[in-house]
């Protein structure tokens, strides 16, 4: 008897579901601090104005910001971080404190020479951009 009950889109009908195209993406070395993965678009020249976008909670930057990644970098260099302890982003041992993720954000802007940028937060990444602007004037 057929109940009429799913246990999902079958192995074919999942492969035709595309994946969302996504800038390129790297792991870059915070001094100090360790690696974390990176998605970098340069914008539309090379004295555009940088954003830096900061995930939520037990998200990604791709999982938060990927419908927004080319739209932004017609204006702007983009960049956006994993946290720490998400996604790609930097592995410890050790409890981390939103005061870290932002300080790793800061450090992300150093290693690429940025001396100013437009720090966009979504639900966590709102307090870690506080965080980074109040640590980091």
């Amino acid at each position: 008897m057929d109940l009429g009950l799913s246990s999902g889109p079958s192995l074919s009908e999942e492969a035709a579901i595309p994946a969302p195209l996504l800038p390129p993406g790297d792991e870059v070395e915070l001094p100090g601090r360790g690696v974390t993965f990176v998605r970098e678009l340069a914008g539309p020249t090379p004295d555009a104005p940088t954003v830096l976008l900061l995930h939520g909670w037990t998200a990604t930057a791709d999982l938060n910001f990927y419908t927004c990644y080319f739209e932004l970098a017609r204006t702007y260099r983009v960049l956006a971080l994993d946290h720490r302890g998400h996604g790609r982003g930097l592995r410890t041992r050790r409890p981390f404190r939103l005061e870290d993720c932002a300080d790793d954000a800061v450090a992300l802007l150093d290693v690429r020479g940025i001396d100013r940028a437009i720090v966009v937060g979504y639900s966590m990444g709102g307090p870690i951009a506080l965080l980074a602007w109040r640590r980091h004037p």
